[in-house]
């Protein structure tokens, strides 16, 4: 047993869960992965069920040292997403991982 639910087993978990062929699940996969992907491009705060937020954002860069060097560098801006979990889901995983 692995400590990854991968792409492949979360396809089979939905085909089951849904009653469909791992080729329909993973084209709803796709489907979903693709529509997250734009959703989150608007950077807006996309609400994914009752699971979480997530929002893109511009990270700032910075003055850093190179650990090689030693020398001061600039870091350059990059891209992140901020990662919320709702409520809601706090409680169901609590009881999840039977902290509760």
């Amino acid at each position: 047993m692995t400590d990854t639910v991968n792409r492949k087993d979360f396809i089979k978990l939905m085909a089951a869960k849904n009653g469909i062929t791992q080729a329909e699940a993973e084209k709803q996969y796709d489907n979903y992965l693709t529509a997250l992907e734009e959703a989150i491009g608007t950077r807006k705060v996309v609400l994914i069920g009752d699971l979480c937020r997530v929002q893109a954002y511009q990270r700032k860069g910075g003055m850093g040292i190179n650990p090689a060097t030693k020398a001061k560098e600039k870091r350059p801006d990059i891209p992140a997403l901020k990662c919320r979990l709702s409520a809601q889901f706090s409680r169901k995983l609590e009881k999840l991982l039977g902290l509760k």
